[in-house]
């Protein structure tokens, strides 16, 4: 049912409103519709709402033109403070409960959720995407529906030689250009620029002439976003901009955040949940409007589907905001918010919000409640005084996840690769595998561990900022000694640094946390690399102990364990570790050939060939690789699939006299005579001399081959 609509809004709007998915419609003999507009979605990745000005051209004039010349939103929110699950959220017009998505890099969004570039595909629009940083690359899901998705991330190596796999807001603006150049109209192009994200490394003048380097990253992006709308080529129609950012930033180093989050991803407040949000369509929509009502980025997809006059998917769970600026009152609905990174990246209870007007809940291990009108910082717990309304609003947000939950959805696969990892721990996203120890174990509160919970998220670049974050994370665990994802941090940390401060910090971790497999491992590991052979077997016997009580330990700690056990001479307990790994195997490319030699060696030929297979996903021309595969097969007597993986390794490399052997011997034993002559002359060609082959040219009568 269309929302209803005051005579404030212009014509065209309802028009616009009323058309169907057609080029044309309406009665016969009426004029046709206008042509679509093209649709420019932009997102800036963490940018405070309150850190763009709107009302003047100062840091952030592009920005501030859009909003005269359109309708802004001054209250408006991100579910989650993190870039991949608002993304999703924004692009297909569901909540995080809804599509799934609900962490950086360890989900992808699911085919079964509505995505806006399809719909609009599906009505004619030519779509494209330009992104700037990793966690919204095609893998995360966010690509469907585009016909081109631009996710060439140039990157940059930081001086501890870590790769960032992102691209600056120039690079972004000559892509996004490149690609609208590309596409016919109706076009929906959507830009994603994260320069604003740390670290801050504005270029100039932005640098110099900003009142801090968050700011000047903000209008660097405002900039290129001012050269992107100047330049994009004009369709057949007008153009619907929409621009918004994904989550905002603590700020806490900067003085502007009262729980002390220096970044994002850590609580549900204002701080990094209340985003930009402004969309211009000149002579569509009102010009210098604001819409008082609440809105959700989950409401832009639906919000531009009405206006351009596409359907609406049933399955979108936004609502139209099109009515909002012809509203004279504020209009107020729930304003989720969610974490889990607290507690899949930190160790730490999740955290659940809701905000109802001015009041918001926020739960962890136990609820505590803000009163925005009067505390807009949200420093002041009130559960203590207003029991009542924490009652009220646990009880709505105990519905309200309920309801918008997929009813389908489980609990997440861990998807992480070892470069996923490693990338995401350079954006401050993780620091261990907590889905993978302890899930139903005791969490701590992240409110009551704030100087940890930074620790945890530092992203140091520099030697400097390395020895800034080992320290800070050392005096950290000082006060919460039992916290096992800082140790499991500070001993990644001190491994950037030197092997010698690695040792020893795996030494402190382990004689704190006995019972915590991964830090047994990395001591044995370090004790081998210092001659320490006693001191390696006594960890890795405490290792192998805890696994034998059944405590669950990362795959990262049974891989390093694994190439401990072989360097100690222990092959039966390096594949057995390796075979536990099993179902994450494919994080540590460098262990399946290991487990696939321990497999053959113990005559698994099954379970070796598996191995071979699935080294062969990433290297197929690896010659090696095929003729081992050949050798497994056989010896599990597949003679069919090892001629065929044979063939596929002298194809690579005719000159491999045992394999041709090999090949002839099979061949003779299927009665292909013919061809196992041929092998072995090839044989004998390829400076081979095995009796076998002998036998068999003198049972042709041919005597040696020439």
């Amino acid at each position: 049912m269309l929302p209803s609509v005051t005579p404030l809004m212009p014509t065209s709007v309802l028009l616009l409103v009323a058309c169907t998915t057609g080029e044309t419609g309406g009665t016969p003999g009426a004029p046709p519709a206008p042509p679509r507009p093209d649709i420019l979605l932009v997102t800036l990745d963490t940018t405070r709402w309150d850190r763009v000005d709107l009302e003047a051209p100062t840091h952030t004039p592009t920005l501030a033109g859009l909003a005269a010349e359109g309708v802004r939103f001054p209250r408006a929110w991100a579910p989650v403070p993190l870039t991949l699950p608002s993304h999703a959220s924004l692009l297909t017009g569901t909540d995080p409960l809804f599509h799934g998505a609900r962490n950086n890099g360890r989900y992808v969004v699911p085919e079964d959720v509505p995505a806006l570039a399809e719909v609009l595909g599906e009505a004619g629009y030519h779509t494209a995407a330009v992104v700037a940083a990793f966690p919204v690359m095609r893998d995360s899901g966010l690509a469907r529906g585009f016909d081109l998705y631009d996710d060439a991330l140039s990157g940059w190596t930081d001086a501890l030689g870590h790769y960032h796999p992102e691209r600056t807001a120039t690079q972004v603006t000559d892509a996004a250009l490149e690609a609208a150049a590309e596409l016919p109209s109706p076009r929906f192009l959507w830009v994603h620029y994260f320069d604003p994200h740390r670290p801050w490394l504005a270029p100039p003048p932005f640098a110099a002439e900003a009142a801090d380097p968050y700011e000047a990253e903000i209008a660097y992006a405002d900039a290129e976003l001012g050269r992107l709308i100047a330049d994009l080529p004009q369709g057949t129609g007008e153009r619907l901009t929409v621009v918004t950012a994904d989550h905002g930033e603590g700020l806490a180093d900067l003085g502007e955040s009262a729980h002390g989050e220096v970044a994002h991803g850590l609580f549900v407040h204002d701080a990094t949940t209340r985003v930009p949000l402004v969309m211009s369509w000149p002579g569509t929509l009102p010009e210098a409007g604001t819409a008082p009502i609440d809105a959700r980025l989950m409401d832009v997809a639906p919000t531009v589907l009405r206006l351009v006059g596409v359907e609406v998917p049933d399955a979108m769970q936004g609502e139209d905001l099109a009515s909002g600026w012809a509203t004279a009152g504020p209009a107020r609905r729930p304003i989720y918010g969610e974490s889990l990174l607290p507690s899949e990246g930190l160790g730490m209870a999740p955290v659940h919000g809701l905000r109802v007007d001015d009041l918001r809940l926020v739960r962890t291990t136990r609820s505590r409640l803000f009163d925005l009108s009067s505390d807009p910082g949200e420093s002041t717990d009130l559960a203590a005084l207003r029991p009542e309304e924490v009652t009220r609003l646990e009880a709505a947000l105990d519905h309200y996840m309920a309801t918008l939950a997929h009813p389908g959805r489980g609990p997440s696969q861990d998807v992480l690769d070892d470069g996923t990892r490693q990338q995401l721990e350079a954006l401050g996203y993780l620091s261990s595998d907590l889905a993978e120890v302890e899930p139903g174990g005791p969490r701590m509160d992240p409110y009551d561990h704030v100087p940890l919970a930074r620790s945890l998220t530092a992203t140091p670049t520099s030697p400097e900022q390395l020895d800034g974050a080992i320290a800070a994370l050392d005096a950290a665990l000082s006060e919460v000694p039992g916290a096992a994802a800082g140790w499991d941090l500070l001993v990644r940390l001190a491994e950037r640094k030197s092997i010698g401060l690695a040792f020893e910090t795996a030494k402190r971790a382990s004689v704190e946390l006995p019972g915590e497999p991964f830090f047994h491992v990395v001591v044995a590991e370090y004790a081998l690399l210092d001659g320490q052979v006693a001191l390696a077997e006594e960890h890795m016997a405490r290792f192998l102990a805890l696994l034998d009580q059944g405590v669950v330990a990362p795959p990262r700690a049974l891989a390093r364990g694994a190439e401990v056990a072989l360097s100690l001479g222990l092959p039966e307990t390096s594949l057995r570790l390796l075979d536990t790994l099993a179902s994450h195997i494919r994080r540590y490319g460098e262990l399946t050939p290991v487990r696939a030699r321990l497999r053959h060696e113990t005559r698994d030929f099954a379970g070796a060939a598996a191995d071979y297979q699935l080294l062969l996903e990433d290297r197929p021309e690896d010659v090696d690789v095929w003729r081992n595969l050949a050798y497994a097969l056989a010896g599990g007597g597949d003679e069919a699939g090892a001629l065929e993986a044979a063939s596929q390794a002298l194809a690579l490399d005719p000159a491999q006299p045992e394999l041709l052997v090999r090949q002839a011997l099979l061949l003779a034993r299927q009665g292909r005579r013919a061809e196992a002559l041929d092998a072995c002359r090839a044989h004998q060609r390829a400076g081979g001399s095995h009796p076998a082959c002998a036998d068999l040219l003198r049972g042709d009568g041919s005597g040696e081959a020439p």
